[in-house]
């Protein structure tokens, strides 16, 4: 995969390739020509779960006529129930959420460098961006409020 994936005209990761690879053979495994409503984008979250669930949801997907995201959401559904020891247990999504903001911050000039053209940003702009900082700051501080509680001053 990751011979294919060098090739220079193909300009994907090996990680795609591997990706594209497995949704293939899920579609040989259950794909049906007939297939009005689902697509790619709805296959890619079936992948990693037993056989047996694939079908039961591709079915239902079809049926249904279930949106990608509606099919994503049943997939996770069916990852939880999957409890047989392998693997790392998944993070919880605020955990997620923290990781990707903490990338962001990860050299602060570069994510808040522009700061000086906050005056330069119309006002229904700048209202949204108060409006959404607002929301991350509460829940930062809720979040901030119950890990202090958790961690020790010895373990910060």
């Amino acid at each position: 995969m990751r011979r294919l994936a060098e090739h220079p005209k193909l300009g994907v990761s090996a990680t795609t390739v591997h990706r594209a690879v497995r949704i293939y053979e899920l579609w040989l495994r259950h794909g049906k020509p007939g297939w009005k409503h689902l697509g790619v984008s709805h296959l890619r979250p079936l992948l990693g779960l037993s056989d047996d669930d694939q079908h039961r949801l591709i079915t239902q997907a079809e049926d249904m006529e279930w949106t990608a995201e509606r099919l994503a959401g049943e997939a996770a559904k069916a990852r939880k129930k999957i409890v047989d020891g392998r693997g790392r247990p998944p993070l919880p999504r605020f955990v997620k959420s923290i990781h990707q903001v903490g990338k962001h911050f990860a050299d602060p000039d570069d994510s808040f460098g522009d700061m000086d053209a906050l005056d330069e940003i119309p006002d229904d702009e700048a209202l949204e961006l108060y409006e959404s900082v607002t929301v991350m700051k509460a829940k930062m501080d809720e979040l901030y409020e119950r890990l202090q509680k958790r961690v020790t001053p010895t373990k910060a």
